[in-house]
């Protein structure tokens, strides 16, 4: 909705309350030096909302907001707030440290994780499936699939013997989109903003005004940038020289190719199966249509994907998860995409025909799309490092799909990887020659990304294990900081463009551009006032 005048929003705010500060911190306790030029994302930064690794299934990796979001089995598990940790005293009751992810069954994760061991064995699962019990303390990288356990629970569970400490744990579905919601029953991301204060519909959220200061005059000059995480493509390794495929993660329809029987479909009248398709040779307007087995998630948005051949009449229209996408106006055949946000945790697949229409329907599937903005009008990209980059140079490049609908599209430009070792570092920003930043250069008249198919370096990096997230967001404002110690503000009621919208579901989080070496154990704070009517 969004307000009609300056009166109209002084009503909202002050008559009925509609008005809410976002106060935040992040500090670089831990992470080093930062640089001069170069574009940090301060996500995996410490302080509030907690630090967070980009695609992470896990909630409070880091235990940084205390035990939020696990089980401790026993008093034989304790948390300690100085150390941020969780530590084992042996037992025999073999309790177990755990935490319910949304993990699928019969899909591939990284599972990483830190430990100290002084004694024992430590053994963790996910969904049910054991990984590598360890009885050396380290930090550990492991491949599983998931089990079928419900709730897909990560479980670590020690021995009679087990006495320790687990940190740093990480789960991430490989260069697979994991898209990010604040405000559904996908949890994803959420930890990267716990305040945005949920959906206002059908009312519209709007920043109307921002802070940001230092706490040290080598803050500045600096510029923050606030943006919305739509999702990433997690864990690209920078080990690596080779093509890197990206995928949009599960199709969940079963049997899209129709090969040999129309199994798992429900065919409405006016629809037959024949040679691995299905037609809609009858007039009506009965549907196609299959509850998937993964149910979709409210709020979130997904693409689907689907072939039509001897079209001669009539449109189509797809809904998933209770949303539905616009009209498809046919005029011949071809493969096209449509974007449709659920509004339910469950529901069918459903195509609905124009009444008189006649077409055959093929290779359908439905991935995770971007949330909030689906078709990537205004979305970028930049990648993250997760851990240590290594030393040697390298290019990036990308082939991606615009918000047209175009795929195979490139990098306007080349992109010059630089080496770092800050968490949190955009390795493709700095003063280099081919640096850029915060976003990944776009091919030209291109407005924003809708997808990644692939991505590559033109090097292998040193550090074994090595990896970035490559990351979508729509960039909210940018606030320039001028002066140590001093709030740098932006009234956004007065100046334009005026009140950017926060989309229910929103990730916010912040770029840090240092125009400073900045030390150590600074921070950067700040604030946000937002409205809705």
């Amino acid at each position: 909705m969004g307000f009609n005048s300056v009166d109209d929003w002084v009503n909202e705010v002050t008559n009925e309350g509609k008005a809410q500060r976002l106060d935040w911190f992040k500090g670089t306790t831990g992470l080093g030096v930062t640089v001069a030029g170069r574009w940090y994302d301060l996500t995996s930064f410490p302080g509030y909302p907690a630090d967070w690794i980009h695609g992470n299934y896990i909630t409070n990796w880091a235990f940084g907001a205390g035990t939020t979001g696990w089980v401790l089995g026993s008093a034989n598990w304790a948390y300690t707030p100085a150390t941020a940790l969780v530590t084992r005293t042996a037992n025999a009751d073999l309790s177990t440290l755990s935490q319910n992810t949304q993990c699928e069954n019969g899909v591939t994760y990284r599972v990483t994780y830190t430990m100290t061991r002084s004694a024992g064995t430590l053994t963790p699962s996910l969904g049910g499936t054991a990984l590598t019990a360890r009885s050396v303390g380290g930090t550990f990288i492991q491949d599983v699939v998931c089990g079928a356990t419900a709730n897909a629970p990560l479980v670590f569970t020690p021995d009679a013997t087990f006495a320790g400490t687990v940190d740093s744990v990480i789960i991430q579905r490989r260069r697979t989109f994991t898209p990010y919601s604040s405000d559904s029953t996908w949890n994803v991301g959420k930890d990267i903003n716990a305040y945005t204060g949920g959906s206002v519909a059908p009312d519209t959220k709007h920043i109307s005004a921002a802070g940001v200061w230092g706490n040290a005059a080598v803050l500045t000059p600096s510029v923050l940038m606030v943006v919305d995480m739509l999702g990433s493509y997690p864990n690209v390794a920078t080990d690596s020289a080779a093509s890197q495929a990206l995928t949009n993660g599960t199709d969940f329809v079963a049997n899209g190719t129709f090969t040999g029987s129309a199994a798992s479909w429900t065919l409405g009248a006016a629809w037959a199966y024949g040679a691995n398709t299905v037609a809609k040779n009858a007039d009506g307007t009965n549907t196609l249509a299959q509850t998937t087995a993964i149910a979709p998630r409210a709020g979130l948005t997904y693409l689907v994907t689907y072939t039509i051949s001897g079209w001669t009449v009539g449109d189509i229209t797809v809904g998933f998860g209770g949303g539905t996408a616009t009209t498809r106006t046919l005029t011949g055949n071809g493969t096209f995409t449509d974007v449709v946000t659920a509004t339910a945790d469950t529901g069918d697949l459903i195509f609905t025909p124009t009444n008189a229409a006649r077409f055959t329907i093929d290779s359908v599937s439905a991935t995770y799309g971007i949330p909030r903005y689906g078709d990537g009008a205004g979305v970028q990209a930049m990648y993250v490092l997760q851990n240590l980059n290594g030393a040697n140079a390298a290019n990036f490049v990308m082939s991606y799909t615009n918000p047209a609908g175009t795929s195979g599209r490139s990098l306007a430009a080349t992109v010059a990887n630089t080496a770092s070792a800050i968490i949190g570092h955009l390795p493709h920003s700095g003063v280099a020659a081919g640096n850029t930043g915060p976003f990944l250069p776009l091919g030209g008249g291109d407005t924003g990304v809708q997808s990644i198919q692939s991505c590559q370096f033109s090097a292998a990096q040193a550090t074994a294990d090595g990896a970035v997230n490559l990351v979508l967001y729509r960039p909210l404002l940018t606030i320039p900081m001028t002066t140590g110690f001093t709030a740098a503000e932006r009234d956004l009621m007065h100046q334009l463009p005026s009140m950017p919208q926060i989309k229910d579901g929103a990730c916010l989080g912040f770029f840090l551009f240092a125009g400073a070496v900045v030390a150590a154990g600074n921070n950067v704070q700040g604030y946000l006032e937002t409205s809705w009517g």
